[in-house]
């Protein structure tokens, strides 16, 4: 039998929001719409916050560049747009990535 090695998957763990804690520094990219359905239940120690209508490379590149040092982890909470961000960020800077879609629909989780 052949030996195949899976690299790097990442973890995906579904819970309550409420549940959940984090004590990492954040930067949190959002909607403001969607953020106010949830900031009650996901208590963050949030460093930066942004809300992008536009999600091409290019700034979203730039928002990375301006993410501070301090931040540990990206949290992208919304929609498709959000999560897209998040990981564009999450990729140029290279902390982890947690999104919290609120809604069905988004993709895979990688």
């Amino acid at each position: 039998m052949e030996k195949r090695t899976v690299w790097n998957l990442p973890t995906v763990l579904y819970q309550s929001l409420a549940s959940y804690e984090e004590s990492r520094p954040v930067a949190l990219i959002t909607a403001l719409d969607r953020w106010a359905r949830v900031q009650d239940q996901l208590n963050l120690p949030i460093v930066v916050q942004a809300e992008p209508e536009r999600t091409d490379y290019a700034f979203l590149q730039y928002l990375a560049q301006h993410v501070p040092s301090t931040v540990e982890v990206i949290y992208a909470v919304g929609g498709a747009p959000q999560v897209m961000a998040g990981k564009v960020v999450a990729y140029e800077k290279r902390p982890p990535l947690d999104h919290h879609p609120n809604r069905a629909g988004l993709g895979p989780d990688f």
